[in-house]
């Protein structure tokens, strides 16, 4: 097992992860990474902004080994048109 922390940059906003998650491997912590990524869109989309959000995976040594990126836009289609979307 290896501790990996998962940095989220949503904008110019960085939050370092100081307290990690025991994975397996890499590759658990890439699974991580999208599923995080897609919490964060989650929560963030409803508000209709635009936004851009990467989940950037440090190992132990703090070298970055994986990233995991979303670009988001939420917009509310009643103040475009009343015509369905096909």
């Amino acid at each position: 097992m290896a501790k990996y922390f998962f940095d989220v940059v949503d904008g110019t906003r960085i939050a370092k992860d100081d307290q990690g998650l025991q994975m397996v491997d890499l590759q658990g912590a890439r699974a991580a990474a999208m599923n995080t990524v897609g919490q964060i869109t989650r929560e963030i989309l409803p508000d209709g902004s635009r936004r851009h959000v990467v989940v950037k995976v440090r190992d132990e040594e703090g070298s970055y080994v994986y990233e995991c990126t979303v670009d988001s836009q939420g917009a509310d289609c009643r103040a475009f048109d009343d015509e369905p979307v096909l």
